[in-house]
């Protein structure tokens, strides 16, 4: 089967990009034409087997002729060349992953390439729900970077370094304190009960956190979805106020960003305003700012900053001590 394909010049990034007119989101790109030929031909595989996955039905192929003598096309086709990409079934529908937010990045690049991201995949802290009824404070960060690859848990790098300097400066009995919060979370007994992590994301935004699992990596930056996947998730980080106004990948990768937080949400609706800190912008764009604590992000020595300490260490003093358990319904993007 061959299905048609429009091929266009991509000035941004020097090279091809390649798009399918009867499978929407699925997008490759390439440094040569046949490059990009290649990829799309990879991206269609990917795609049509996730779809086949869903119980999506595949639409059939449209004749090349048709497609460019055709008058309501000529805005899709115009300044581009219009290619046929050769399809060849595989042999059997790939399993969706069981994550519920790994789903939804299956829908928009294909399942496979879902299933590759799921070693990157960081869970919140506390992980199982009951041990959230001792949580008194609530870190709302931005996403993994490369220590919480490596440990599994957040806050395991620098960050977390930072959160535990400042706790250990401020906490009575808390005062030998060290490491990352991440790897003190990953020992037991556990010392914080009281402290929560929330990632906006639970997959990293950053490419260098991928490469530190560098066997998962390999395979899955082989994949032709991986070079916009890492785009849309470049532009969550950088404007993460506007990424909602963005169409295509960029748009969808957001959007379930967002819904995978909300689900999460049933962890943290019953903190009010000051148990519930947002850290950094990422964070802040995500979650309704009037309802919570605003705080830098512990990275890159933000917390040196004598204001940025100070409101971080009110925020700890105010809680550990005591917990207000008023209910405060999150505002997540949708």
């Amino acid at each position: 089967m061959k299905y048609v394909a429009r091929i266009h010049r991509n000035c941004q990034r020097s090279g091809f990009g390649i798009s399918f007119l009867d499978f929407p989101g699925c997008i490759s790109f390439g440094k040569s034409r046949d490059e990009a030929i290649c990829n799309g031909k990879k991206a269609l595989e990917f795609h049509i087997e996730g779809m086949i996955g869903d119980g999506e039905d595949v639409p059939p192929p449209r004749d090349h002729s048709e497609v460019v003598t055709d008058p309501e096309l000529a805005s899709w086709i115009e300044g581009a060349d219009v290619v046929e990409v050769d399809f060849a079934p595989s042999s059997g529908p790939v399993e969706p992953p069981e994550d519920p937010f790994l789903r939804d990045i299956g829908k928009i690049f294909d399942l496979k390439f879902a299933r590759l991201l799921d070693p990157f995949l960081i869970p919140d802290f506390p992980a199982r729900k009951c041990e959230w009824e001792d949580v008194r404070a609530i870190l709302l960060v931005e996403s993994p970077h490369t220590g919480e690859v490596q440990v599994g848990y957040p806050l395991a790098g620098d960050s977390g370094e930072a959160v535990t300097r400042l706790i250990s400066d401020n906490i009575q009995g808390l005062e030998n304190l060290s490491g990352s919060i991440g790897k003190i979370l990953n020992g037991k007994p556990n010392p914080l009960p009281w402290l929560g992590i929330v990632n906006v994301c639970r997959l990293p935004l950053q490419e260098a956190a991928y490469r530190k699992r560098p066997n998962d990596a390999q395979i899955l930056m082989r994949h032709p979805s991986w070079v916009v996947f890492m785009e849309s998730l470049k532009e969550v980080r950088d404007n993460p106020f506007t990424i909602h106004r963005e169409d295509g990948a960029h748009r969808l990768v957001d959007r379930a960003i967002a819904e995978d937080l909300k689900r999460r949400s049933c962890n943290i609706r019953r903190f009010n305003s000051k148990s519930l800190a947002c850290c950094g912008g990422v964070a802040l764009a995500f979650y309704a700012k009037s309802r919570t604590v605003c705080l830098h992000h512990p990275s890159i020595n933000q917390w040196k900053n004598s204001e940025a300490r100070k409101a971080a260490e009110k925020f700890f003093r105010d809680n550990v001590t005591c917990g207000n358990s008023e209910r405060a319904e999150p505002d997540s993007k949708s």
